[in-house]
């Protein structure tokens, strides 16, 4: 009994889930239910109606013909697929955008932000990479594989952790804080000299100066 107890309260869980992500989804990219199916149908050659959709919003739902179910997995993976998410992410199973992007959040202990940065630069909405993404990518490789790029990260970490909460400092008297705070300021401006100058090596390193060349050619 327990065990059907806890298979209905997940069930139930899975499809409140599943009903706001989808709504979220589809405000997400301003749509509304009308353009969403015309664009299902068009993208995958289908003929879903627009009570198909009210359908797939409201999941779970008493109607008077039963319960509305989850839509088949095929039409699943078809709006998973049209809005760039995995079908566990809509369901709940995943906090994520897909599960290659939760493996990779854990892997480098980074959220989903901070990496969906970083592969929009990498991996921007295209199906055939153009010269420039190709091309962005080597950069990327090469900068963040170099020791420049971690030694700017390194002292502009120093800076965040001087203004991170457990550095809040308390003091009985005035003068012990006007002393704190001259010393937080002098290592402020010490380690923003050395972020500069790690900014400035990575400049170097990739855009060393060179002597202007005269492109011109005189008239003959």
């Amino acid at each position: 009994m327990d065990n059907l107890k806890q298979f209905q309260d997940t069930k139930k869980n899975r499809e409140e889930i599943w009903n706001v992500r989808l709504r979220q989804c589809l405000s997400g990219r301003g749509l509304k239910q009308k353009t969403f199916v015309s664009d299902i149908n068009q993208k995958y050659g289908t003929n879903y109606g627009q009570k198909d959709v009210s359908r797939w919003l409201n999941v779970g739902s008493i109607q008077k013909n039963g319960v509305i179910g989850f839509p088949k997995y095929d039409t699943m993976l078809l709006i998973a697929d049209y809005f760039n998410v995995d079908v566990g992410y809509l369901t709940g199973e995943t906090d994520h955008d897909t599960f290659t992007m939760e493996k990779a959040c854990l892997f480098l202990a980074l959220n989903q932000p901070a990496l969906q940065n970083l592969r929009d630069l990498t991996h921007p909405d295209s199906q055939s990479p153009s010269p420039w993404t190709n091309t962005m990518r080597e950069f990327m490789n090469q900068l963040i594989g170099s020791f420049e790029f971690k030694e700017l990260l390194a002292h502009m970490f120093d800076l965040y952790s001087l203004t991170c909460p457990y550095n809040n400092e308390h003091f009985d008297h005035f003068e012990g804080a006007m002393g704190y705070c001259q010393d937080v300021n002098e290592t402020n401006s010490l380690y923003r000299f050395k972020a500069w100058e790690a900014f400035f090596h990575i400049l170097d390193a990739f855009y060393p100066y060179s002597e202007i060349k005269d492109f011109l050619t005189d008239d003959e």
